[in-house]
């Protein structure tokens, strides 16, 4: 008898060597549990295998096979996969999104404040200067006149109503050359060098012309124009020039002086030449340089020319 005053079951708890029965107990919680849903009969494994839950294992099966195929990419790009990654990344392009839209909208607003700050009206434009052409327009008739010269381009100052006093005039003219005083009235050709145009042979160079020796000529070519300069070394204040003409004199020449040798000034010209002893006044001149240029002989030869004295 068991427990409970029954006599025991002779199926329960009795069996063959090495197996156990299922007791009540076990029956009852069989009964309670949940049952299994029954295999198909298009299972190959027939009615008694097991059941098999085919929609769980294809949506597996296609699970797998994406994350195959996506592994060998993600491998490929260095980067492991991360859950909610794409999630992650469309918010970043939100945001940045969001950034550019709003730096665009500061910027219309900074630009239309800068607008307001300096007036509705636009700025003025700046206009190139005409550049004076070579040849002017009367805008009246439409006929070219005279190419403008520097005068016309340049308007003048209006006229000043008063007069400059000597002061002033004094000092923005410019002052004349300074040259040393000669009070002894020496010959200062005696010290100065001569050069000419040409010369007749080596006997009759041009320093012949101011050595103090009226033996002695400078003689010139056989043409015309032709001349001789005197460089004196240094500005002096001259009073007179002296020629001393030989037999071949000059009938046109002229006497110049210079301070620096390339403007002259005429002192003397004449067109009917005698020859002989010719006195030139040049008083106030100064000068550094004096040149005899003569236009015609009296003769077929050159121009002959004994001594020429600077005092």
């Amino acid at each position: 008898m068991n427990g409970f005053g029954n006599a025991p079951d002779s199926g329960e708890g009795s069996g063959t060597a090495g197996e156990r029965r299922a007791s009540r107990a076990d029956s009852l919680r069989l009964t309670r549990m949940p049952q299994r849903p029954v295999a198909r009969t298009s299972d190959p494994a027939g009615p008694g295998a097991p059941p098999a839950f085919a929609a769980p294992a294809r949506d597996a099966a296609v699970t797998t096979s994406r994350a195959a195929a996506a592994a060998p990419a993600r491998e490929a790009a260095g980067k492991p996969e991360r859950p909610g990654g794409g999630r992650k990344r469309g918010r970043r392009i939100a945001v940045a999104t969001v950034v550019v839209l709003v730096a665009l909208v500061s910027a219309g607003w900074a630009y239309r404040m800068e607008i307001a700050e300096a007036g509705s009206e636009p700025a003025s434009s700046q206009v190139a200067e005409p550049v004076p052409s070579e040849v002017r327009q009367d805008v009246t008739t439409g006929v070219p006149t005279e190419p403008l010269t520097e005068s016309a381009q340049t308007p003048s100052p209006p006229p000043s109503s008063a007069k400059a006093s000597p002061a002033a005039s004094a000092k923005t003219s410019p002052s004349a050359p300074a040259g040393k005083a000669n009070p002894g009235g020496a010959n200062l050709a005696l010290d100065g060098v001569a050069s000419a145009s040409a010369v007749e042979g080596d006997r009759w160079g041009p320093a012949n012309a101011i050595d103090g020796d009226e033996t002695t000529r400078w003689s010139s070519g056989f043409s015309d124009p032709q001349w001789i300069k005197v460089d004196l070394r240094q500005r002096w204040r001259i009073s007179a020039v002296t020629l001393l003409w030989e037999h071949a004199y000059g009938v046109a020449y002229r006497v110049e002086t210079s301070p620096d040798g390339k403007k002259w000034t005429s002192i003397y010209t004449t067109k009917s030449g005698k020859g002989g002893k010719v006195d030139i006044a040049a008083e106030g001149e100064t000068a550094r340089y004096i040149r005899v240029y003569g236009t015609k002989r009296n003769t077929s030869y050159g121009y002959s020319l004994l001594e020429l004295r600077v005092t």
